[in-house]
């Protein structure tokens, strides 16, 4: 049985899509009694067609087709030759359907993504329990792997592109990238991790569980105790949502749902007490601008919401000038308000 679940319009007429791989196409005439004609037919059983649309000089149409679940492929986009449709057997149709993005795409929605500074990747990680590495100048799915009876909850992928952290509900995983699979080299017990960041040197990471943000050596590693670990901090109220990293990896920025921003030197070991939003907002988004050559100005910036609107706040402050800190609020909606603190 076929269902029709959606058409789309082209030049010469129009495509219907549907289920059992459900793929008519229709021409205009000039009979005003039968004003479409039927050109053909094709039923790929593995495909379901949910939405379609036709390129501006009708060669190609791309589909979402919807696998069925019994064959755990999901949902994919995939590209038709709609200018063969003529000439084209039916026994070819299946052979003629070539997926958009090779490697396909999340079937849910994506939780965390990462890039790296050396090769053109992103991963990303998704409710669909899968890794995914993107080539982003290829415009390919390079690489993927599915966490079996575990859904990963974030992911930081190395500067150098060859390793990756992925956060799961009982660990932390440190796996080395080959080239078509990922291997995994070692883990660490932490829960639940939502945030994971490498330094921009990639000799250390940050990994988060609840209000506490451990840091490890990348390479540092005993039989005894596992990997390194370097640092322990602890001071916000609520789960850490977002780590930075200074330019020169000495530095440390975190943003927490308690509506806190803590700076945290690495050198010392201790919070810095310059950097203090203390809002009674979920901070989710964090970027920082860190002092050079041609400014001594530090530059805090936060996006967050407190449950009824969004907030966006910057803190900027001057080097050894205790009584220069300047915040910066606005509420989505309003307009700027300014607050000195001192």
């Amino acid at each position: 049985m076929f269902v029709a679940q959606t058409i789309a319009k082209s030049s010469r007429g129009f495509i219907l899509g549907g289920t059992n791989g459900l793929f008519s196409v229709y021409e205009k005439t000039s009979d005003r009694k039968d004003p479409y004609m039927h050109i053909k037919s094709f039923y790929i059983p593995q495909e379901s067609f949910s939405s379609l649309t036709v390129s501006a000089t009708d060669e190609h149409v791309v589909c979402l087709s919807t696998s069925p679940p019994s064959s755990g492929s999901g949902s994919r986009l995939v590209s038709f030759p709609l200018g063969a449709v003529d000439v084209m057997a039916e026994s070819d149709a299946a052979a003629s359907i070539v997926p958009v993005s090779p490697g396909g795409l999340h079937s849910g929605s994506v939780i965390a993504l990462s890039t790296c500074l050396q090769k053109p990747y992103v991963a990303s990680v998704g409710s669909d329990r899968t890794l995914r590495i993107w080539n982003y100048v290829k415009w390919t799915c390079e690489l993927t792997h599915e966490f079996k009876g575990d859904e990963p909850s974030a992911v930081a992928l190395h500067p150098s592109g060859n390793q990756l952290l992925v956060g799961l509900r009982e660990r932390v995983r440190l796996y080395n990238i080959m080239f078509d699979t990922i291997k995994l080299f070692r883990e660490i017990p932490i829960k639940n991790c939502r945030e994971l960041q490498f330094s921009n040197g990639g000799q250390m990471f940050a990994a988060t569980m609840g209000i506490t943000i451990f840091v490890y050596s990348t390479y540092g590693y005993s039989v005894q105790s596992g990997m390194q670990q370097l640092y322990a901090f602890t001071g916000h109220l609520s789960p850490v949502k977002r780590v930075l990293w200074s330019p020169d990896d000495t530095f440390m920025y975190t943003a927490g749902m308690d509506g806190n921003v803590y700076g945290w030197d690495l050198i010392k070991n201790q919070r810095n007490d310059d950097v203090n939003m203390n809002r009674n907002t979920s901070f989710t988004g964090l970027v920082a601008e860190f002092p050079n050559k041609e400014s001594k100005y530090h530059r805090v910036a936060v996006c967050g919401t407190d449950g009824t609107e969004g907030d966006f706040c910057e803190l900027s402050w001057q080097d050894d000038k205790k009584d220069s800190h300047d915040l910066k609020i606005i509420s989505c909606g309003s307009t700027l308000t300014d607050y000195v603190t001192r």
